[in-house]
């Protein structure tokens, strides 16, 4: 379940730390799959809507999910 947050990471380094999420696609409807710990910090849980996670926490940054990334983070563990 961690892999698509792990996905992310190795891609954007610079958002280690940060308030992030992972939405199952790009659009305000589209549901949270994964929730960095910072994000959690300030109420943000997987299952939202990309909307009702940008209005918990301001700033919050939001990305879809990529089967690329996710192909290429798998790889790197084993």
């Amino acid at each position: 379940p961690e892999l698509p947050l792990a996905a992310v990471l190795r891609a954007h380094p610079e958002l280690h730390g940060t308030a992030f999420a992972v939405a199952d696609a790009p659009g305000p409807r589209n549901r949270l799959i994964a929730v960095s710990p910072a994000a959690r910090q300030v109420g943000v849980e997987v299952g939202l809507s990309a909307a009702q996670a940008q209005a918990r926490a301001a700033g919050l940054t939001i990305l879809p999910r990529c089967a690329d990334l996710e192909r290429a983070a798998q790889a790197a563990l084993g």
